[in-house]
């Protein structure tokens, strides 16, 4: 499969300046995503009610990817900065054979990932490496992830209760395979775009 055909997905909060900016970050490589829409609030209250409400739109993508016999996708939120196409990692990605693998992470969690994080073994080609995480409980965010048919399967039997960010509970109920990427390709842009959090 060419790189070029694997689909990407954005999930939309529907906020107009996320939009632009997503659809900014995605022109630069030529990228023209299927929008799969978030919510329709303009802030939430709590922490819960926001995850909560972006789960279930990694579910709707994950459903999606599922229903339409997808073999393999991109995943993005509205508020990503893309660093590299996507799309050109997924040649060694695909040698590694993961269910999931993250290529970028949350604002609030890029230090900890690259400073605490312990990696197993990688999977190197061309200066890009690929491999497992041998650290558990921390929350990596979501804004960016390579994931397979099989992988979507997986996610989708998993507990409702599980927020997207607790990657290691969908390790440990699902058995996810979920592989990490060098260096990343991704990561949020919530600095410089309105935020919808309101607490």
């Amino acid at each position: 499969m060419s790189r070029n055909n694997i689909p990407v997905i954005v999930l939309s909060s529907g906020d107009p300046e996320r939009v632009s900016s997503v659809y900014k970050e995605t022109r630069k490589f030529n990228i023209f995503p299927k929008m799969i829409s978030c919510s329709s609030k303009e802030v939430y209250e709590s922490e819960r009610d926001f995850a909560n409400t972006v789960t279930m739109a990694h579910r709707k993508a994950w459903e999606y990817i599922v229903e339409k016999s997808i073999k393999r996708a991109i995943i993005l939120e509205d508020d990503v900065r893309l660093i590299h196409d996507p799309r050109s990692y997924t040649d060694i990605i695909d040698i590694t054979r993961p269910d999931v693998c993250l290529l970028g992470y949350s604002k609030a969690s890029i230090n900890v990932a690259y400073n605490k994080i312990k990696m197993g073994k990688l999977r190197t080609i061309e200066g890009i490496s690929v491999g497992k995480s041998l650290t558990t409980d921390l929350l990596f965010g979501s804004v960016a992830y390579y994931i397979t048919n099989l992988g979507a399967q997986k996610l989708l039997q998993s507990d409702k209760s599980i927020v997207i960010d607790e990657w290691y509970r969908y390790e440990e109920q699902c058995d996810l395979d979920l592989y990490h990427i060098r260096p990343i390709v991704a990561m949020e842009k919530t600095d410089e775009i309105r935020t919808l959090r309101k607490y």
